[in-house]
């Protein structure tokens, strides 16, 4: 390709390249020509991002916020660096400069106080803050066009939380996490479709008619909540103050001491919302509690098309099993019906503290027997269990049922791993998303196990969805990914698209042969050219002799912050390692085998490099003995197939 076509690309086509670098990178392209020199002073979107513990320059920012011109739409930061000296003048520069995506995330022991030129951004769009402390100026009047709202362990002031949400009229999605409200968390936001609140509150008051998903966690040490609801006058049930305006629900979760709060006070007789729009829902119930299992059931009969129900039982002392038994039977007695319920899912947590399960074993039994005898389109029970209940479940293929097409699962956790290794019954979907990251590396031998315990080819004959494969969490792909080998890992584009480029931002890479056959040199150029971030492992084993290629390679890998290189070289001739390997000091493992290695004078030591082998390998510009002893964290060390002629002191 002609310099020219890089020089002559059209200006909003430049504008796309860079947006998609990081920010080093950006910077760097102002070599690429003279109609490139100035490109990336006038981006509108600078992400500064900072993934590992060390500080991020502060000069970094200020250098390229001052070289800047033109607008900023979107400016992104995330570090560990304590901040608070520069975030003046930073917020100063984004707010001449019409932001409209913001985000702040500062994950240092010591919250970064947000300046008042904050509440001046009058065309905000989305705010992302965390670990922040916010203090809201008396003339704020709300963010008129804000429509995403993110904040996590943050400090409010000057105004209450709910009030702060309710002032951005156009809000479309609220994440409250890791936060302190004294009180009543009130929210009125009409526009509201996603909803997530984790943190600690009194009461709650959701004034948000078109919520579509909501999760509303809970977490009180003290339960200072019981005493607030208590104080309150009248009978006004917390349900009905809390979830009266949610008539648009579809996916609801509950969890924490939600439950808990939802079952304070009377139980409505009519509740003023019936969630027809409700199909997943959430919930944990303690089954010491006979009011939440009132509760449960008062929201179950106010779903009336709920097509899929997960729901916790907890164990814990204090278990009466006649009133559990007869509030499940009376709730039968009374023709009640799950009359769309497709499946359940029901998990038994076990009380750490007291040991109690037994009554959690019982209430769960009696209410699965409950929704067999009352769903009559019901397809699957799915019962995850942490400890050895199986016998009692087995009691339910003797219960009445409404339907005749209902599978009954049952899942210690134990059985989990064996049953996937084993490419058995249980697949990925089956399981919790804690337990799948769990997963022992054993239990990921090879993409077509995967894809088979995934998409449900087993004795079972379980029904489902091609999408489940194409929608795995990112970190599960990548687990995934890096048990196989690379032709393997690049052939996992065709599973959909959403699988197409996963591989090329994978941080492992494993490029293995283990024949006498010649190694394909372009296959180990494509890969590294097609990948993008960081690169923290490579592992290179061929008979090829890659002398003409491994300093390309070697360049790439420094810039890519490699921690973990292994290169093993089986030919007759030996590989001569260039001067870029001296450059990567992040360097925690080198493993070499038929390598020449000429140490340059300007080396001073892998400072973090803890295990060194060496095979076969001829070394120059320094002995052995200053080589290893240059390296301060060495703990494994292993050198063999070697020569020294003199004495050597470790």
């Amino acid at each position: 390709m002609d310099a020219d076509y890089i020089s002559d690309l059209p200006a909003d086509l430049k504008e796309k390249v860079l947006v998609k670098l990081p920010i080093k990178e950006v910077a760097r392209t102002s070599i690429l020509s003279s109609k490139w020199k100035d490109s990336w002073k006038s981006i509108p979107s600078l992400v500064l991002e900072r993934n590992d513990r060390e500080p991020m320059p502060v000069k970094l920012v200020d250098n390229v916020l001052m070289v800047h011109r033109g607008p900023v739409l979107e400016f992104k930061l995330s570090t560990y660096d304590n901040c608070n000296q520069a975030i003046d003048r930073w917020m100063l520069i984004l707010y001449t400069n019409g932001i409209r995506n913001l985000q702040l995330r500062f994950w240092g022991n010591e919250r970064c106080k947000i300046p008042s030129q904050l509440f001046s951004c009058l065309a905000l769009e989305r705010l992302d803050f965390s670990g922040c402390t916010i203090n809201v100026p008396q003339f704020f009047q709300g963010f008129k066009l804000l429509r995403t709202l993110w904040l996590s362990r943050f400090d409010l002031s000057g105004i209450n939380l709910g009030s702060f949400a309710s002032s951005c009229p156009l809000l479309e999605n609220l994440a409250l996490s890791n936060f302190v409200q004294p009180g009543c968390l009130h929210i009125l936001a009409p526009n509201l479709r996603k909803l997530h609140l984790w943190g600690e509150f009194h009461d709650l008051c959701l004034e948000t008619p078109n919520l579509a998903s909501g999760c509303i966690c809970l977490s009180s040490s003290n339960r200072d909540y019981r005493k607030f609801s208590a104080a309150k006058s009248g009978n006004e049930s917390n349900i009905s103050r809390a979830l009266g305006c949610l008539g648009n629900i579809r996916t609801f979760k509950i969890c924490g001491e939600s439950s808990d709060y939802l079952a304070m006070g009377p139980i409505p007789e009519n509740h003023p919302t019936i969630f027809n729009h409700l199909t997943e829902f959430f919930l944990p119930i303690y089954t010491s509690d006979r009011k939440e299992i009132a509760t449960a059931l008062y929201l179950f009969k106010n779903a009336p098309n709920l097509k899929v129900l997960h729901i916790e039982f907890w164990g814990y002392g204090g278990w009466n099993q006649a009133q559990v038994q007869a509030s499940w039977e009376l709730k039968a007695a009374e023709n009640f019906l799950f009359k769309r319920l497709e499946t359940v899912n029901i998990t038994h947590v076990q009380n750490t503290e007291t040991g109690a399960s037994f009554g959690g074993t019982k209430s769960m039994l009696q209410f699965a027997e409950l929704v067999l005898s009352t769903a009559p389109v019901l397809q699957k029970i799915h019962i995850t269990d942490y400890q050895d209940s199986k016998e009692y479940f087995m009691k339910l293929e003797c219960f009445p049922r409404l339907s005749g097409k209902v599978e009954i699962v049952f899942v210690k956790t134990d059985d989990c791993w064996e049953c996937f290794a084993k490419g058995g019954c249980f697949g990925f979907d089956q399981l919790p998303y804690h337990l799948l990251l769990a997963l022992p590396s054993s239990h990921l031998p090879s993409l077509p196990l995967v894809a088979s315990a995934y998409c449900g080819w087993n004795s079972l004959k379980l029904s489902m969805k091609a999408d489940y494969l194409s929608d795995l969490p990112a970190e599960l792909k990548e687990k995934i990914l890096v048990k196989l080998p690379i032709k393997e890992v690049a052939r996992t584009s065709i599973l959909s698209s959403k699988w197409k480029d996963s591989w090329k931002s994978i941080p492992s890479l494993v490029l293995e042969q283990n024949n006498t056959e010649s190694m394909p040199v372009n296959l180990v150029d494509n890969v590294l050219m097609v990948h993008r971030g960081p690169i923290l492992e490579f592992k290179l084993s061929t008979y090829h002799n890659c002398n003409e290629t491994i300093d390309r390679w070697m360049l790439i890998l420094s810039r890519n912050g490699i921690r973990v290189l292994q290169l093993r070289f089986w030919g007759d001739e030996r590989c001569k390692i260039p001067y870029e390997l001296f450059s990567c000091l992040a360097l925690e493992c080198v493993d070499f085998s038929g390598c020449t290695i000429i140490v340059p004078q300007f080396f001073q030591g892998f400072k973090l490099l803890r295990t060194l082998w060496l095979s076969r390998f001829e070394l120059s510009g320094i002995s052995i003995e200053n080589l290893v002893s240059s390296c301060p964290l060495l703990e494994n060390l292993s050198l063999s197939n070697f020569s020294q002629p003199c004495f050597c002191q470790y």
